[in-house]
């Protein structure tokens, strides 16, 4: 269930998203970082000024798109 749960949140941040997204600090996988957060919600970095706060619900797998300042940009 957390693979298919894994590939609707890669499909979902693939149509939100037009560049290829990388994971929070510590490059955990997508499936790690879901069982992880089961009942609360990681912050997944998509670019320089874009993220996507993605939540685990029992109705599946939301994401809100923020514009935001990465961190090393300048």
């Amino acid at each position: 269930m957390t693979t298919d749960i894994g590939m609707r949140m890669q499909r979902l941040i693939a149509s939100l998203t037009d560049k290829h997204f990388t994971y929070p600090p510590h490059n955990i996988g997508l499936k790690t970082a879901l069982a992880a957060k089961q009942a609360g919600y990681i912050e997944i970095q998509t670019g320089f000024k874009t993220s996507l706060k993605c939540s685990l619900t029992s109705k599946g797998v939301t994401a809100q798109r923020q514009i935001k300042r990465h961190p090393t940009a300048v």
